[in-house]
């Protein structure tokens, strides 16, 4: 679930960013998830940008430690991919 939290709120950011730096539509590296991160800090949204990699790192965790991801904490990160998809929309 924290994985599918990261990556609806990766791909709205994606597809915003896409609008200013259209080369990052295209893009299929790994290294596009810190391209998007690093276009919003460009657009001076360092904060969107911040909140996308503390989810980018939960689901890194949660993919490898289910473990460590209670129920709770799991809420947490869907929250946190609603907050951000919210404020995406505003941009």
């Amino acid at each position: 679930m924290v994985s599918r939290a990261y990556y609806a709120a990766f791909l709205e950011a994606r597809i915003k960013v896409s609008r200013f730096y259209p080369e990052i539509a295209s893009l299929r590296t790994r290294d596009v998830h810190a391209k998007v991160r690093q276009r919003l800090k460009w657009m001076r949204h360092s904060t969107l940008s911040d909140e996308l990699l503390s989810l980018f790192r939960k689901r890194g965790r949660a993919d490898y430690d289910l473990a460590s991801f209670d129920e709770k904490t799991v809420q947490k990160a869907i929250t946190e991919s609603d907050h951000i998809i919210e404020r995406l929309a505003r941009l």
